[in-house]
């Protein structure tokens, strides 16, 4: 009596197959692109409390900084020293995604505004949309640390970052 021949890849046998079709399944639900794993990320939000900057200053002082992500707790960490929103800045377009609060101890926007010297590592070139606050009206966005590089003003909050700029933000400053 003939056994009729089994036909496999040399050296593995059907339950070889098997496995390694389950890890071949389970391998292709993880995320495989940049996109899928930024969504696997927590979403944080920070509130960032600046004094107003000292006369001839360049930079306003970080008087608070919180993150959570859970956008009210940041809020609520953050609001037991008095502060007015300025700004809220987001890593995505049309104002989604992780967000940073921007407010200022001194009250809202005025001529001389509020600097940001540097956006932190955390929002270094990440920057995808804002919205302003409380008599800032003028946004100047600047590609590198300390207000250095390439710099675009902007007037009111914007859903998306100019191409000229996106993707490069480093410092800003906010006015009236």
């Amino acid at each position: 009596m003939n056994t009729p021949e089994r036909h496999s890849a040399p050296g593995l046998r059907p339950r070889t197959w098997s496995v390694a079709a389950i890890a071949l399944v389970l391998v292709s639900a993880l995320p495989t692109t940049t996109a899928n794993a930024e969504a696997v990320k927590t979403t944080t939000h920070c509130v960032i409390t600046l004094d107003a900057p000292a006369p001839g200053s360049e930079q306003s002082r970080v008087a608070s900084q919180f993150c959570d992500t859970d956008p009210q707790a940041a809020v609520l960490q953050d609001a037991r020293a008095a502060s007015t929103l300025l700004m809220t800045w987001y890593s995505s377009n049309y104002y989604n995604g992780s967000s940073t609060q921007l407010r200022g101890s001194a009250g809202p926007c005025d001529s001389s505004g509020y600097g940001v010297a540097y956006v932190g590592d955390e929002w270094n070139d990440r920057i995808g949309s804002y919205r302003l606050f409380n008599n800032c009206r003028l946004t100047t966005l600047y590609e590198h640390s300390n207000y250095g590089g390439r710099s675009v003003t902007e007037k009111y909050s914007t859903f998306e970052i100019p191409s000229v700029i996106r993707g490069r933000i480093s410092s800003l400053w906010v006015k009236a």
